[in-house]
């Protein structure tokens, strides 16, 4: 288990970030594989842990560092990291700020729902009828609070005070799906959707099901604006989620930023690194997919 202390110093803090809140730098005591900066905790070259988040508050946020736009994760006091809730004993606002690489995302296997009767509106999702023709397979992040379950959500509330203007958005660049467990990889899709409070889709932000169109699956997000909204999948494994956050700053212009999100969804245990996930799939070791590009839409 791996044990989160905070490193709290007055001279590692940025009174410009977050305005009211109080962000405190935290250190990973196994190794010296994060280095404290006036903006935030970031993993260093070296570092090669990777920490599971399973529930609690988390954001995928951006923010400026050094000129640049920054996209990343940002894990609220009661986020738990390898069974560690991060703000245990911490000061109130404690957060950590995470490279994506250095975190995945447990989806738990914790729905079984039952759609004896497919809803349609569920359709874009991808999801089937699998081998008991009373049960599709479909695992969610709940747009909501769920105890035990990640509470992941967009952010671009570091962006205030920061020159940006006009709106933030979040791409959908790529999805790689590696199947474990019971995961077929041409029936695993992704997707961002959001739930009225009677059940019903309001709104589709990307889907997979008809290909990905980085115009077409994204997310917009007002500058120091924060959501929720439920991302789905449809089978066991691991997604490698490619997005890239853009904004436009007063003086710099456009500014981008892409990383890789990764979900362990169901009985997935095994998390390869970046390099040696390239490998499994090239050699077949593993079930794998990309999804190709999204079909143009009809006017």
């Amino acid at each position: 288990m791996r044990d989160f202390t905070p490193l709290v110093s007055p001279s590692f803090l940025d009174p410009m970030l977050s305005f009211t809140r109080f962000v405190a730098i935290a250190f990973v005591a196994i190794a010296p594989q994060f280095l404290p900066t006036a903006s935030g905790l970031l993993p260093t070259a070296s570092a090669e842990v990777v920490a599971e988040y399973s529930a609690g508050h988390a954001d995928i946020g951006i923010r400026r560092v050094d000129g640049e736009l920054d996209l990343h994760y940002r894990f609220g006091s009661d986020a738990v990291l390898d069974n560690v809730v991060i703000g245990d004993g911490q000061p109130p606002g404690f957060e950590l700020y995470l490279n994506p690489s250095e975190a995945y995302t447990r989806v738990p296997d914790q729905q079984g729902f039952d759609f004896s009767i497919l809803p349609p509106s569920l359709g874009f999702t991808g999801v089937i009828d699998d081998s008991d023709p009373t049960t599709a397979d479909l695992y969610l992040l709940p747009q909501g609070s769920v105890a035990g379950v990640p509470f992941l959500g967009f952010t671009a509330e570091d962006l205030v005070g920061e020159g940006y203007v006009g709106a933030a958005s979040f791409s959908l660049i790529d999805v790689e799906f590696t199947a474990q467990g019971q995961g077929v990889a041409d029936d695993a899709h992704f997707s961002l959707f959001s739930f009225d409070d009677f059940g019903n889709v309001t709104d589709v932000f990307m889907d997979t099901l008809d290909g990905i169109d980085p115009g077409d699956d994204v997310l917009p997000l007002s500058i120091g604006g924060h959501t929720h909204y439920t991302l789905g999948f449809t089978e066991e494994g691991l997604y490698r989620v490619t997005l890239e956050a853009s904004a436009v700053h007063s003086l710099d212009g456009r500014q981008a930023d892409r990383e890789v999100f990764t979900f362990a969804v169901g009985s997935a245990t095994t998390i390869p690194e970046p390099a040696s996930l390239g490998l499994l799939t090239a050699t077949g070791a593993l079930a794998a997919c990309r999804f190709r590009r999204k079909r143009k839409r009809s006017a």
